[in-house]
């Protein structure tokens, strides 16, 4: 039953997170004429405020996500090196294998009001979206909620696999759908959650935003 109640609830914030906060930025943006800045204005709220219902679950579940005995070593670096190194190698694997690509198509139909006016400070608000919002989201989801409720005490390391498979199915649902794609998430997703599980220590969020 416990896993029920947790494999429905992430289920939920999966889809607030993919699909629905998306949906009622649109659908609210469309009711209010608002522009593009006023569109990613309501995703930062939105997002936001499913952030904060994320920490209010966790504590009301007294899931603990990060471990308060561990303190920062330097010896840290070497994992944000090796995220880079990573970043370089999967633009060359894109670049090797661009003809096996399968972008996504996406037909979202927004509000006519948004071409109305110029950018405004929607790029400012993108780049807080894309830095700082969505990679807590996701650290929270795939490493912090998942990874304390879902074969938590696996000798197979089901819950870094699990975590890895999920992180790689839901980045394809917006960019590429293909082996080649799904591969270098699934790779991804499987070292932050190993460097998840072996720390317990929040720097696995600034991995993400890389």
């Amino acid at each position: 039953m416990k896993y029920a109640k947790h494999g429905v609830a992430l289920l939920f914030l999966l889809y607030l997170f993919v699909f629905g906060i998306e949906g009622l930025g649109i659908y609210l943006t469309g009711v209010f004429n608002g522009d593009v800045s006023f569109l990613y204005f309501m995703y930062l709220i939105l997002y936001s405020l499913l952030l904060i219902a994320i920490l209010f679950w966790f504590k009301r579940q007294k899931i603990a996500t990060h471990s308060n005995r561990q303190k920062w070593k330097w010896s840290y670096l070497g994992y944000f090196a090796l995220v880079l190194l990573w970043f370089f190698f999967e633009r060359w694997v894109l670049q090797t294998f661009q003809d096996l690509l399968v972008p996504v198509v996406h037909q979202t139909k927004l509000p006519s009001s948004i071409y109305l006016n110029g950018p405004g400070i929607s790029a400012t608000l993108f780049f807080v979206l894309a830095t700082v919002t969505s990679p807590m989201i996701e650290e929270f989801i795939f490493r912090g909620y998942l990874m304390n409720i879902f074969f938590k005490e696996s000798k197979f390391h089901l819950d870094v696999l699990l975590s890895g498979f999920l992180f790689a199915a839901f980045h394809l649902i917006y960019q590429y759908r293909d082996p080649v794609t799904f591969a270098l998430y699934f790779c991804s997703g499987l070292f932050l959650a190993a460097v998840y599980k072996k720390h317990k220590y929040p720097f696995t969020y600034f991995l993400t935003c890389l």
